[in-house]
């Protein structure tokens, strides 16, 4: 059987704190610096009785509270702490048990043993509890996995969670949940080449978190930039780009941002006067540069209206163009 000082060392290993509060009856009749059984303790707490410990409890944040009095449970259940009882207060099992503590010991004795064992459910038990909510796979099919799709689901199921609701809820919704077309959708992949239509990325903050989720991306971009920079989305993500298909009225602007910032980057500019043979000619251009591996990924960073009816139509138009070629392929 462990003795207490290696239970708490334990205690220490699992909770990664060194702290250990005390709670006697009379502080007066405790001297400082205090050592019991080789532990130095870090708080002494005097003169307080029943649901009075639970503000020293909670400024202390002690989650297991041991105790041989009846008033020493009210001051734990107070405080939302682990009541831990021992039978050497003078107070009976029974009388204990009725006030509402969660584990009776015959003596300070068993409490190595218990504690281990308590350490190991509730580890076990937060480690199940996260494996229920969902796997790399359940959060595959919401859409393309990216790291921003799985820390929008964290955020989600934290948020969730702190509002108790049961996980095997949350589970069922995070399941049920489906991306809108045109965000980061897949739109088809062969040969190792996947086709991303994120159209409705109309703004280099929502470019940045397209071009963050894949390698050898060749980037459709470009359209109604409305007066905006590319220069710091273009250098950021400069070593994920093959080749560029700029396609827009504004397209000036993207190919000097690109010819500046990546010198050596192929860069095709899809001038046709005829919008509906636009994306015909991108995912042609495209697929000049492709190889396994490759992500054609439309995230155009500006706004749609100019040539296309809205981004969804955009969106769909690429789609159209690249099941076309890919029946031809």
């Amino acid at each position: 059987m462990r003795d207490l000082p290696e239970a708490m060392r334990l205690n220490r290993l699992h909770q990664r704190r060194e702290h250990i509060p005390a709670i006697p009856r009379r502080l007066l009749q405790i001297p400082q610096p205090v050592t019991i059984m080789g532990l130095d303790l870090d708080h002494l707490e005097g003169e307080v009785w029943g649901v009075g410990k639970a503000d020293a409890l909670l400024r202390e944040c002690v989650s297991v509270y041991v105790g041989d009095h009846v008033h020493d449970v009210e001051g734990a259940l107070a405080a939302g702490a682990l009541s831990v009882s021992v039978l050497t207060g003078g107070c009976t099992r029974e009388e204990l048990l009725a006030t509402g503590t969660h584990v009776v010991l015959d003596d300070l004795t068993d409490f190595p043993d218990w504690w281990a064992g308590h350490v190991l459910e509730t580890r076990l038990a937060a480690h199940v509890g996260r494996l229920e909510i969902a796997t790399l796979d359940d959060l595959s099919k919401i859409g393309v996995l990216t790291p921003h799709l799985m820390a929008n689901a964290a955020a989600a199921v934290a948020m969730a969670r702190s509002y108790g609701i049961d996980p095997a809820d949350v589970r069922a919704a995070l399941l049920d949940f489906r991306l809108d077309a045109h965000r980061i959708e897949l739109v088809a992949e062969q040969d190792g080449i996947r086709w991303i239509d994120d159209s409705k990325a109309t703004n280099p903050h929502a470019a940045a978190a397209s071009l963050n989720s894949f390698e050898k991306v060749i980037w459709v971009v470009g359209g109604l930039l409305k007066g905006v920079d590319l220069n710091d989305l273009v250098k950021k993500f400069a070593d994920r780009l093959s080749a560029a298909i700029v396609i827009g009225v504004d397209r000036s602007h993207v190919i000097e941002v690109l010819s500046a910032q990546i010198p050596n980057l192929p860069v095709v500019e899809i001038s046709s006067a005829d919008n509906t043979d636009v994306m015909p000619q991108v995912v042609e251009a495209a697929s000049e540069f492709t190889e396994a591996g490759s992500v054609v990924l439309l995230a155009p960073a500006a706004a749609s209206m100019d040539q296309f009816k809205d981004y969804a139509d955009r969106g769909n138009q690429f789609a159209e163009a690249v099941r076309a070629h890919l029946e031809t392929a």
